[in-house]
């Protein structure tokens, strides 16, 4: 069975890389989303075979239909990236010899959405007392569980909301952004401006403990400067290049691990508190991340009806209270209520709409992922088009262990603000005080000159 899931993985992967040419590696985020799906089946693999206490006491079994989901996803995704990739159309594209940024409205902007995220994240920390990272790391707390759950359910309703677009979603745009026009303009202000804004996002995405979204940041910032040597330079990314970010992102989650897990305090020695992160993160990424689908595809619909769109936010607007599939799942497994338990899309969609929707949501996906990598690779003309593509890359992946409102619907609002303000900061600057863009010098004058001779000679 082993040797099997690996030689379809490594079909996977010669067909995606068949359909992207040049940009496979660009396009990994969207590719994490199907491969994603094999660490699933390894937990399911284990669930089935071996059994899971929390699966057990509650009578849930691994359904056919939910191991055929998670084949299907992958390979349907793989093979419409190579159908909708391969068309003449679709095959080329034209790429700007240099990045030119976005203006100084983008940078204005950038400015205010980081000391309006700071300010939030102020009265964060005030309203807490401390945070629960700084608390678990002294070990002045007993239970890491629930002071974040405590401190994660500190706002609710629409100013929950507004605290996740402007902390947890804005400050990554904002560093993604500052980051890549500090690359093309090379100016010292603006590196110190993404300096600071890059160690504050870090804080406010670990201030709870949470681990993943300071990896996704991590992935989505190499992402940013790969497409610039990209761009730039023609430069194609080698997975090489993907060796050192990963082995980091695994330092930082395995330290986040040894200074936060409270079962891990107790232990004497450093290398078994290391040993025991590592067991814990390859459960979390297995067996922890399929037990909520066993938990839908099993209750759904013998002990509990279609939801038909419950859990999409209403947004004041749709005629139903917002049912959480996330924290059911946890109560299902653990009995505990108020906790959250990760709820892949697809898990979501058979939810709502049953076996058909969950069809039509592969089908969907499939085919709209690839469009959307065309979309965004041609919109990398400038600095805030690379910016969108790794923004929102990132969060394609957080569709594999979160549902549709949180993995995609917050960030793509969160874009639309950004997008709002900027044009604002950019019509109530004067236009003499408009810049035109800058040259590698780091000057004004004589830029489009300067491109044109290089490119005609």
């Amino acid at each position: 069975m082993l040797l099997l899931e690996l030689a379809l993985v490594a079909l996977c992967l010669l067909m995606l890389r068949a359909a992207y040419r040049g940009e496979w590696l660009l396009a990994c985020p969207t590719h994490f989303i199907a491969l994603y799906f094999l660490m699933i089946f390894f937990g399911l693999n284990s669930i089935y075979s071996i059994g899971v206490d929390s699966a057990n006491s509650i009578g849930l079994t691994v359904r056919p239909s939910l191991i055929i989901t998670v084949w299907v996803f992958p390979v349907a995704f793989c093979l419409a990236s190579l159908a909708i990739l391969s068309l003449p159309r679709l095959r080329r594209r034209p790429r700007l010899s240099w990045v030119s940024p976005s203006g100084k409205g983008t940078v204005v902007s950038c400015i205010v959405m980081l000391i309006l995220g700071a300010v939030l994240f102020g009265l964060y920390w005030r309203r807490l007392g401390s945070l629960p990272i700084l608390m678990s790391v002294q070990g002045t707390i007993e239970s890491t569980s629930e002071l974040r759950r405590a401190s994660t359910m500190l706002y609710s309703g629409l100013l929950r909301r507004i605290w996740l677009i402007f902390c947890r979603y804005m400050l990554v745009l904002v560093s993604l952004s500052m980051y890549i026009e500090w690359r093309v303009s090379k100016t010292r202000i603006l590196k110190a401006i993404t300096v600071i804004s890059v160690c504050l996002t870090s804080l406010v995405l670990i201030a709870d403990t949470q681990k993943a979204q300071l990896v996704f940041f991590m992935f989505q910032l190499f992402l940013v400067e790969s497409i610039y040597r990209y761009i730039e330079y023609g430069q194609h990314p080698s997975i090489g290049r993907y060796v050192p970010w990963t082995a980091a992102a695994l330092l930082v989650v395995i330290g986040l691990y040894v200074c936060t897990m409270d079962i891990v305090r107790p232990m004497g020695h450093l290398g078994d508190k290391v040993g025991y992160a590592i067991g814990a993160i390859i459960r979390r990424t297995t067996i922890t991340q399929a037990l909520p689908l066993v938990v839908i595809f099993g209750d759904v619909p013998d002990c509990m009806p279609l939801l038909l769109g419950a859990t999409w936010p209403n947004w004041g607007v749709l005629p139903h209270d917002q049912f959480d599939l996330s924290q059911y799942a946890f109560w299902r497994l653990y009995g505990i209520p108020g906790g959250a338990a990760s709820t892949l899309f697809l898990g979501e969609t058979y939810a709502n709409w049953g076996l058909g929707g969950m069809i039509v949501a592969i089908l969907g996906f499939s085919m709209a992922m690839p469009f959307a990598h065309i979309l965004l690779m041609n919109r990398c003309k400038n600095a805030q088009g690379i910016a969108t593509y790794a923004f929102l890359s990132g969060y394609l992946m957080r569709l594999a262990i979160t549902q549709v409102s949180m993995g995609l619907g917050l960030p793509l609002f969160t874009l639309v603000v950004f997008r709002a303000v900027c044009l604002f900061a950019k019509t109530v600057i004067p236009v003499s005080m408009r810049p035109t863009p800058l040259s590698r010098a780091g000057g004004y004058a004589g830029f489009e000159e300067e491109r044109s001779s290089c490119t005609n000679g």
